[in-house]
């Protein structure tokens, strides 16, 4: 290397060191690459936040500090209710309902993060790179990781707040972490004991809370501790970790083997638990290669059409995932003490797959199941292209340079499509994999634009009952009729296994029907409904949904016993939700039978509400009309009685 090389370089390390300027890089950086995205729509599970968003917006702080907070701060069916999380898009909500702000603020914590991977990785650098190349090379991963262009849909996607705020809370914990164990090795003195809350106890509480991904934090810092540092150091500090990392081991193998006896064959989705666990070889192999050759036409966001693994060799693809995986996790260990940083990189990789992509029955894949655990991948890959020594080592600015440009090029790229919603979807469509559910979002986006034409020239090819009754729905709009052989066609193609996309059509049919909003055969929808309440493989909340819609379809016809035997299914079929026995007791004293409608609401208050508006609404109303029984109710006629409808899945 020539002198003047020599002298670029040191200039160039010297910088790269210095705080200020690494972190306007990755803060400019970041904000021009994702700022397109910030004017995109809200996506998929974003309109669970809607009601909320628009009533505290509507009431303000008091509406939030009011009787319904548990509802706005905790979000049900999901473990701990991530309240952490909610907090923070219900003060999105206070200041505006538009999606630009929710997403703002997205990338202003994924910026955060990003600064403290920087300060994490410069930390660890400085173990192996001399004093100014470690900036360096913290500023090339923490760029990487930055602007990656997985990363988008993470941070474009409302809902995902709470994986990045669960990671920021995670790689502080690591930061923390690192810096107690270097300088106790250094000093050879043990930190004082409330030093370790921070960051064994405190801020794993705070990721959990924020997204229960969080519980993987002792994990992620027992890789560290495996690759890096090795339990070196005082004995009291060897003892606390000893403690605790045991402690970790055992919880982990509770909480498997909790999930495996929970969990049977049937777990409510197309696959069943071998075959979801086959299936993840291939997906985390997928996520791989997205990280470390990442292509905009490999990222479609939507993978419901990925097809599952049934056998090892069912695709074969399965067995060649599995042994690129062994193959990848026995690298990382062979590494630990070669290359102690890449080791760590790739634990971390796996580590952070343990829990969505292991024995908790989700969808198959998700990009921002990757948001934390891709910084192990880029980590390892920098480690071993950034030697000090070696071929690679005088090429290595130029491929840092080249790379970095290629990824702030694809996530600007990516942050394009993701800033419209007929392109978010139109680009999934054109995906390695055909997604039923792209379809229909970009379907109801064309009918919101008045394009009926072209979203049934969408639909016309799809199969299954989703697309046939959002057809329906399509001829609602245009004619305020359907007519039966749509009806008969979504009938024909019940499959065994009930989708989202499935349910939610036919939902929004039969509420057409009740609300007289549409003309259709009411017997035969009334039939479809049944059958699709009585698909073997359906999450336990879709079905009595579903049931209920057939107890509210069974009164609309007079047939008040039948309404009422199905809302007693509803209750059944998913018992920790008295919505089914409050309507119940509802129609019960419609009908002046006062005595069933007490012991209707009293099953459910043994029950409780769990903080919902709708709920707590709804028990208020069965409590006054028991008081004001039994003149009132021999008065009141029965009408049909529409607010009592289960929201869609």
């Amino acid at each position: 290397m020539s002198s003047t090389q020599g002298e670029h370089c040191r200039v160039g390390t010297m910088w790269a060191e210095h705080p200020l300027t690494s972190l306007t890089a990755i803060w400019l950086l970041g904000l021009l690459a994702s700022w397109p995205a910030l004017s995109g729509p809200w996506v998929l599970d974003d309109v669970r936040l809607q009601d909320s968003i628009l009533a505290i917006q509507a009431g303000g702080l008091a509406e939030l500090v009011g009787a319904h907070w548990k509802e706005y701060l905790f979000l049900d069916s999901f473990g701990v209710g991530r309240p952490l999380a909610m907090a923070t898009l219900a003060g999105n909500a206070l200041a505006s309902s538009a999606p630009f702000g929710f997403k703002a603020v997205n990338l202003i914590l994924h910026l955060v993060t990003a600064s403290l991977i920087w300060l994490f990785v410069r930390l660890l650098a400085r173990t192996r790179y001399p004093p100014g190349a470690s900036g360096l090379f913290a500023l090339v991963v923490a760029l990487a990781w930055t602007l990656h262009p997985l990363q988008v849909s993470t941070v474009a996607y409302v809902v995902q707040r709470m994986t990045i705020l669960s990671a920021l809370f995670c790689v502080w914990a690591l930061l923390l972490y690192a810096r107690l164990r270097l300088r106790e090795i250094a000093s050879g003195r043990p930190a004082s004991p409330t030093a370790w809350l921070l960051p064994l106890l405190v801020l794993p509480l705070l990721a959990v809370l924020a997204k229960e991904n969080g519980v993987l934090l002792p994990v992620l810092l027992g890789a560290l501790e495996l690759s890096l540092f090795r339990l070196r150091g005082n004995t009291p500090t060897r003892r606390l970790l000893f403690g605790y990392f045991g402690l970790t081991v055992f919880l982990a193998l509770g909480a498997a083997l909790w999930l495996l006896t929970t969990h049977g064959a049937s777990i409510g989705r197309a696959f069943d638990m071998d075959e979801r666990l086959l299936t993840q070889a291939r997906v985390v192999t997928l996520y791989v290669g997205q990280i470390l050759l990442p292509r905009l036409g490999a990222m479609p966001f939507f993978y419901d059409g990925l097809p599952y693994s049934t056998g090892w060799l069912q695709p074969p693809t399965t067995l060649w995932s599995a042994l690129f995986l062994l193959g990848l996790f026995g690298l990382g260990l062979g590494l630990l003490r070669r290359r102690p940083l890449a080791a760590f990189g790739i634990l971390f990789f796996f580590a952070g797959h343990l829990l969505e992509s292991t024995l908790i029955p989700l969808e198959l894949a998700f990009e921002h199941r990757n948001y934390l655990p891709s910084l192990g991948l880029i980590l390892a890959a920098a480690d071993l292209i950034g030697s000090p020594t070696g071929a690679l080592a005088r090429f290595r600015p130029l491929i840092a340079a080249l790379a970095l440009l290629a990824l702030f090029s694809l996530s600007f790229a990516r942050s394009w499509v993701w800033g419209d919603a007929e392109q978010i979807y139109a680009t999934a469509l054109a995906g390695p994999w055909p997604s039923l559910r792209a379809r229909a979002e970009l379907a109801q986006v064309l009918t919101e634009r008045g394009q009926f034409d072209a979203a049934h020239g969408l639909l016309a090819n799809a199969q299954g009952a989703g697309p046939r009754l959002q057809e329906g729905y399509l001829d609602c709009l245009e004619t305020g009729r359907i007519g039966p052989e749509r009806i008969a066609a979504a009938h024909a193609q019940l499959g065994v296994v009930l989708s989202d996309y499935d349910t939610t059509a036919l939902i929004t049919l039969v509420n057409l029907a009740l609300d007289q909003g549409c003309r259709m055969p009411e017997p035969a929808l009334l039939a479809l409904t049944q059958d699709a309440a009585a698909v073997p493989a359906m999450l336990p909340s879709s079905r009595q949904k579903l049931l209920m819609y057939v107890g509210h379809l069974r009164h609309a016809q007079g047939d008040n016993a039948g309404a009422i035997g199905a809302l007693e299914a509803a209750f059944s079929a998913f018992p920790v939700n008295p919505l089914p026995l409050l309507l119940a007791a509802t129609w019960r004293l419609d009908d002046g039978e006062v005595d069933m409608a007490r012991a209707l609401y009293d099953r459910a208050r043994a029950i409780g509400a769990p903080g919902r508006l709708d709920l707590d609404a709804r028990f208020n109303e069965v409590e006054s009309r028991l008081g004001e029984a039994p003149d009132e109710v021999r008065t009141r006629g029965a009408a049909k009685i529409t607010d009592d409808r289960p929201t869609g899945p």
